[in-house]
């Protein structure tokens, strides 16, 4: 009991306005932190939720993006071989016979090709190559100065079949390519030559279906279906060749698994195009979201504060206005059992005490008047109307 009366003694010697605003911070503090509790885990999951919505939609542009710029090889590659200055260009060319001892490397760009301004839009190959009427490579240009890759050349019979009059997809020593090759004519219908545009799809390739996605927490990726490894990735240094999927979920959030099938082509080359997104995007944004949410919170709790302390302040004002007037009143009563206690602040207590002293005022001055032998009248000076009298009155009027 002891410790009772201490808070009881103490909460009656604190002002209304400080009782007011120290419950309204208890308050506050617990509201705060069973928000703090279920609202974090309620964002984490809204968060995840738009997370793999926003990943879904980029991976289907991404994918749509790279399908889009592998079919376009062909029709880049027709495009080409109709141009004048490469038709006239071969038709001139002094090539040897048969397979060429040593292949001519370009590396600026050539003059049977038009401005790289004119192409670069429609595809973005790593190299093209001149061949001649028996399908021998004469000359390569290499738009990133990379040498071709290893074991394309001497090109198989079926890659040459495959890639005329369309793109097709191979693999050429474990590294993904496409192909594509147009035939050359002169003027008079000769048949010249072929032009065939190659990209290989590395990294650097990849990276053209990452158009407006963040490289910071992003990749994309062509995975083989059978074991699930990774054939080429955007980053090698985050996810390289051969690297297997199953490893990677608890640090990526992963989609496009279904089979890709290619479109207007051919290919040897089954692949899974996916997007990857770090996990640690969606704690960064969820701190992000969640130091927001925190902000706002305090802001509208200093603000709750303040409001309901100066409501309280005024009210309380008011209320000491009153309980002023009415002690002054009593302390003028005899008769009265006053106590005078200065350590208690709490206006309310304070009216409660005197509301007591008047129903006791009330009770006094009723027994006097009541109980008095003497004739008592209570009369209306406005209008001299007799509205009460006491025992006495009625005795000796007889009523």
């Amino acid at each position: 009991m002891e410790p009772l009366r201490y808070l009881r003694s103490l909460l009656s010697s604190l002002p209304l306005p400080i009782k007011a605003i120290s419950i309204g911070l208890c308050c506050g503090v617990l509201v705060w932190l069973s928000l703090e509790k279920f609202q974090s885990k309620a964002i984490d999951k809204i968060l995840l939720a738009d997370l793999n919505r926003e990943l879904e939609y980029l991976t289907h542009e991404s994918r749509s993006y790279f399908t889009q710029r592998l079919e376009a090889h062909y029709p880049a590659a027709k495009l080409l071989s109709k141009q004048e200055p490469l038709q006239t260009y071969i038709h001139d060319a002094n090539w040897p016979a048969g397979q060429p001892e040593t292949i001519i490397e370009i590396r600026t760009s050539p003059s049977w090709l038009p401005p790289t301004s004119e192409w670069r839009q429609l595809v973005r190959p790593t190299h093209f190559l001149l061949l001649d009427q028996n399908n021998f490579v004469q000359e390569v240009y290499s738009i990133r100065g990379d040498p071709l890759p290893e074991k394309l050349l001497p090109f198989e019979p079926l890659k040459l079949i495959h890639s005329l009059g369309q793109t097709y997809l191979g693999n050429i020593g474990g590294q993904p390519v496409a192909l594509a090759r147009a035939k050359i004519f002169g003027q008079d219908k000769k048949f010249l030559g072929s032009l065939m545009i190659i990209s290989v799809l590395d990294s650097e390739y990849l990276e053209i279906a990452m158009q407006g996605i963040d490289l910071r927490f992003a990749l994309v990726a062509l995975v083989d279906p059978k074991d699930n490894t990774v054939i080429a990735s955007s980053d090698p240094s985050r996810l390289s060749q051969g690297s297997v999927l199953n490893n990677i979920h608890q640090k990526y959030l992963v989609d496009g698994l279904d089979y890709h099938q290619f479109g207007e082509g051919a290919s040897e080359l089954q692949y899974q195009f996916i997007t990857l997104l770090q996990k640690s995007l969606a704690a960064e944004i969820n701190s992000h979201v969640i130091n927001l949410d925190h902000r706002n919170r305090l802001i509208t709790a200093v603000a709750f504060i303040v409001t309901f302390g100066v409501l309280i302040f005024i009210v309380s004002i008011r209320i000491s206005k009153m309980v002023n007037y009415v002690e002054r009143f009593t302390k003028r009563v005899p008769s009265i059992n006053k106590t005078d206690d200065k350590s208690e602040r709490d206006q309310i207590s304070r009216l409660g005490r005197q509301i007591t002293l008047f129903t006791e005022i009330e009770e006094l001055y009723r027994a006097l008047f009541e109980k008095n032998v003497s004739v008592m009248l209570l009369i209306d000076p406005d209008t001299s109307a007799i509205f009460e009298a006491n025992q006495s009155a009625w005795s000796f009027y007889v009523y």
